[in-house]
């Protein structure tokens, strides 16, 4: 594995009007961040709104990153909840 460095920015969560993860402006973030240059990405995280997203959210959000980084930059998934057990659950 290589060695990690630089900067990794924390990710924030868009949501619609209706309250769900707006995963079309999610990934315009992504975007955004990879043009800044930036070394790799983080998501979740505690600046992504992380207790606002149910599992399945998360899980979602973090599968559209992965395959819409396609390699580019590496990226952290933020394993941080308010219930150590369920930071602990695969």
């Amino acid at each position: 594995m290589p060695k990690l460095a630089g900067v990794f920015p924390v990710l924030p969560t868009p949501f619609t009007p209706e309250g769900a993860p707006d995963k079309a402006a999610f990934l315009r973030l992504v975007d955004f961040a990879i043009e800044a240059e930036v070394d790799g990405v983080v998501f979740p995280g505690m600046a992504s709104e992380v207790e606002t997203l149910s599992a399945e959210e998360r899980a979602e959000m973090v599968a559209a990153l992965g395959a819409h980084l396609r390699g580019r930059v590496p990226f952290l998934v933020g394993a941080s909840h308010a219930d150590p057990a369920q930071s602990a659950a695969p």
